[in-house]
């Protein structure tokens, strides 16, 4: 909902002449690799639900990846477990698994310790073993650190199973909606509602050790960006400058805090040091500026901006200097965002002709843009963000409202265009935020 205010800002969504390429991803099948997920041994009796429930959520972990396909455990030959005994592997090639994981689980006083080897069935090699050892209510991260690992080795991409993620989520009718921001693990456990529901909120952003939050209230019946400590609780309006705050984000160092403020016809970006909250405008003139982000080195920005006709993605040094255009096709571009590596930009367009469209921009070492690809389309897209590794998409998409109903939910997807599915919430949904992974935050 909260990007049909930056659609108004716009005086039009009128096409630009493209001239670049622009590819819209087919869904064409591609296999997942058959990896078994073994029992975890158990030392004590009392210990065996507890296995259970760990290789339950590594098997959930790596279903949801994509990329992984765990293999049913009713299919299993061998019945020997634990990280001490030498597979059979002739019996796990007969259940053609590629890869197996086994572990098991030691109380240690009140904390556990979660060890596990990957073997190479088809080259019987050990690939290396872990352990991680923490209190036992936090066995959920344990089990997300283990998918972390197999899921690095088996891919080569980092795993991002042990983060975060904040989103709005969104009570009532089409005509009467309220929100909360809420927070959750990747898989959808352990949450919660930050926010108390007494007025309309939207756009959680969380701070690079997800120690604070930032958000968009209209509590002031226009829109504020605060931030509250998630720690102490406390909250408070970011800036008091005047007009309306919107589309914050943090830099990566989390110092500072770039935003945009609509007054006067006008829309421009601001950064603001979050422990001083000494701030300077960015951007100048007559135009429509909004949706910056910040490059993973903090040495530059993406936004959007009118200045060129419709809504077009620019870049600039973090202080507005060197600015250049690096969108050119049809419609207009909204909110976009460097993927952690600054490799690629992702972005929510508007046009005639795909309506709302999911799309990427690969850039080279100048942030230069090269063509687009458009992974996902629908009637309402927007609010797209990256896993920490890269690889994976989490945005929302709103379906036709039935009547008074909605139905806003939110979606990942493979930065292929591979594996969309439908991230599991209690209520509709927009507005999504990834965490950086737990453990880089000393959680």
């Amino acid at each position: 909902m909260f990007i049909l205010f930056f659609l108004l800002l716009f005086s039009s969504i009128s096409p630009v002449m493209a001239e670049g390429e622009v590819i819209t991803i087919n869904k064409a099948q591609y296999s997942a690799v058959p990896v078994a997920v073994n029992d975890f041994q158990a030392f004590s009796g009392a210990d065996a639900l507890l296995c259970d429930k760990i290789v339950e959520v590594i098997n959930n972990d790596l279903k949801l990846s994509g990329a992984i396909k765990p293999i049913k455990r009713a299919t299993f030959i061998e019945n020997k477990t634990g990280i001490r005994n030498r597979p059979l592997f002739a019996a796990w090639k007969q259940i053609s698994a590629n890869f197996l994981v086994n572990g098991q689980v030691e109380r240690i006083g009140r904390e556990i310790k979660v060890s596990f080897i990957l073997w190479d069935v088809l080259l019987q090699k050990d690939l290396g073993g872990f352990a991680f050892q923490m209190p036992d209510r936090l066995w959920r991260r344990a089990a997300h650190k283990v998918s972390d690992q197999v899921y690095e080795k088996i891919t080569g991409q980092t795993g991002y199973f042990d983060t975060k993620i904040a989103y709005a989520a969104q009570f009532g009718t089409y005509l009467d909606r309220r929100t909360k921001i809420a927070l959750m693990d990747w898989d959808g456990a352990n949450h919660e509602y930050l926010t108390a529901g007494d007025a309309f909120v939207t756009t959680p952003i969380l701070s690079p050790k997800s120690d604070k939050l930032l958000y968009v209230s209209y509590k002031q019946k226009v829109p504020k960006i605060y931030i509250k400590d998630l720690r102490s609780k406390k909250e408070k309006v970011l800036s008091n400058l005047p007009g309306m705050s919107f589309a914050p984000r943090f830099s990566p160092d989390g110092n500072c805090i770039i935003f945009s403020i609509a007054r006067g016809g006008s829309t421009h970006l601001y950064e603001m040091n979050v422990h001083n909250g000494e701030y300077r405008q960015i951007t100048h003139g007559n135009s429509i500026n909004t949706s910056p982000s910040y490059s993973p080195d903090g040495k530059h920005i993406i936004f959007t901006s009118d200045r060129s006709g419709g809504g077009q993605l620019y870049v600039a040094t973090r202080d507005g200097g060197n600015l250049r255009r690096i969108s050119f096709g049809q419609g207009s571009y909204l909110g976009p965002c460097f993927s952690p590596k600054g490799d690629y930009v992702v972005f929510t367009k508007v046009s005639s002709e795909i309506g709302f469209g999911l799309g990427i921009m690969k850039l080279d070492e100048d942030i230069q843009a090269s063509g687009e690809r458009i992974l996902a389309t629908g009637y309402l897209i927007e609010n797209a963000y990256w896993a920490p590794n890269g690889r994976t998409i989490i945005f929302s998409r709103q379906e036709p409202p039935v009547g008074s109903r909605v139905h806003s939910k939110l979606y990942m997807i493979d930065v292929s265009g591979h594996h969309e599915r439908e991230v599991n919430t209690p209520d509709n949904a927009s507005s999504p935020y990834w965490s950086q992974p737990l453990e880089a935050m000393g959680m």
